[in-house]
């Protein structure tokens, strides 16, 4: 999904990430063709610096997602592994 700041939000899929590095699920940056937004290519793994509100909501709500669903088949002490060294405690987000 893009343009998650809009009423209507458009959404695409691409058919054939195995020629990139990017795996189902993971966020990518969208380049938008500047004429027709309706066209959209596969620009890179990744999340720009520049988000806006929904987008974070968005993001934060998908990565929980991703999250419970790695707690689900994770044994207890190794998951708590690795969520010990986390973004919100070491607030690196801060610097």
């Amino acid at each position: 999904m893009y343009f998650l700041d809009r009423p209507n939000p458009k959404r695409g899929t691409e058919n054939d990430l195995k020629m990139f590095e990017a795996k189902n699920g993971y966020p990518l940056i969208v380049l938008v063709h500047k004429d027709d937004e309706n066209i959209s290519f596969y620009g890179r793994v990744g999340i720009l610096e520049n988000l806006n509100v929904k987008e974070k909501v968005f993001l934060k709500n998908h990565f929980q997602n991703e999250m419970n669903k790695i707690k689900d088949k994770t044994p207890e002490h190794i998951y708590n592994a690795l969520i010990r060294d986390t973004l919100t405690e070491n607030q690196t987000h801060k610097k």
